[in-house]
């Protein structure tokens, strides 16, 4: 009887997750986050699909989505020359995780295409920004700060799924 009931458990559990994965995945057609300035968490570009507002960046605090196929596509010391990388076509999402170890605000500037976002990392913090719409081309980054001098590491991974 046990078995039964457990079987009965994990057959539930695999039924609830294949539908999960059934779900439609959102995409936008064009990479534009709204909000510009100080970020310290990650943003997730998510949209309700029982209202008609637009979409809008939130404040991601649950656990992380699975992505089918993602890698590291940037890892280095940040720098006043700035990084670049080339967001392959299938990966609509990536996460920029970049820390600041100076004891001042470093600005971080995400450009593509002909727009620019720029984010304040608080004096020895870190943050990620999260985009789910991107467009596959050259992406860079830029740092600075006040003093002219920068510290810190920063990281790309990009996906084929959305990240939070």
């Amino acid at each position: 009887m046990k078995k039964k009931k457990a079987f009965s458990a994990i057959l539930s559990l695999a039924l609830v997750a294949s539908i999960a994965m059934a779900m439609p995945v959102l995409a936008s057609t064009s990479e534009s986050p709204s909000v510009s300035g100080t970020k310290t968490s990650s943003l997730v570009f998510a949209k309700d699909t029982t209202s008609n507002e637009q979409e809008h960046p939130q404040i991601s605090t649950g656990p992380s989505i699975e992505p089918y196929s993602n890698y590291v596509i940037l890892d280095q010391a940040v720098s006043t020359f700035g990084h670049s990388w080339d967001q392959p076509v299938g990966y609509p999402a990536y996460r920029v995780y970049a820390t600041n170890t100076r004891s001042e605000i470093m600005v971080m500037t995400v450009k593509y295409g002909s727009q620019s976002y720029s984010y304040d990392i608080a004096a020895n913090s870190s943050t990620a920004i999260v985009v789910n719409n991107a467009t596959s081309g050259r992406h860079s980054i830029d740092f600075t700060t006040k003093s002219g001098a920068v510290s810190g590491n920063v990281q790309v991974r990009v996906s084929d799924t959305g990240l939070q």
